[in-house]
């Protein structure tokens, strides 16, 4: 026959549930802890981000520190044009190119768009898009061999009443 002690377990009882919301309140104090920590992270990384740029995301980077991108860009280049995918006569328009860049999962600086990626090119210090032997072109030139053709929205024509003139 085995005996319990009722008052013994019901003791234990308390003592685990003390415990258990004990534990509960130091977690709860925790997690407000990391949350501070994390938002203090956050402002201090876009701070030295500011300030550091190389320091910063890809993604994040401003279009005049594009580094890493840009060479990949040129490396891109140099394989399609030895593809004989770039084709002066054809053209290749900037939405071409653009998938190619998504393809490559190359991540555009800034937003990603496609004008991003026309101001990383016109903005490349070495001037690497200015060289036609691999196909790579400044701006202007680009515009020109590849016949890019920009999204322009349409200009709404102003209506106007006409009215006939009296003599």
């Amino acid at each position: 026959m085995i005996t319990v002690n009722i008052e013994n377990l019901e003791s234990r009882l308390c003592d685990v549930r003390s415990e258990i919301s004990e534990l509960e309140k130091s977690i709860n104090e925790l997690e407000g802890d990391l949350r501070k920590y994390r938002e203090e992270e956050k402002v201090l990384q876009d701070i030295v981000g500011y300030y550091k740029p190389d320091s910063r995301p890809m993604e994040v980077q401003s279009l005049r520190h594009p580094g890493e991108f840009t060479e990949k860009l040129v490396d891109l280049f140099k394989r399609k044009h030895a593809n004989n995918e770039i084709n002066p006569r054809n053209g290749v328009a900037i939405g071409t190119l653009h998938d190619w860049v998504t393809q490559e999962n190359l991540r555009i600086p800034a937003a990603g768009s496609k004008a991003n990626l026309i101001g990383v090119m016109s903005r490349d210090p070495e001037g690497r898009f200015f060289r036609p032997s691999y196909g790579c072109y400044s701006l202007v030139e680009w515009k020109q061999q590849f016949q890019i053709k920009e999204y322009k929205a349409p200009v709404k024509k102003k209506l106007r009443l006409r009215t006939r003139k009296t003599r």
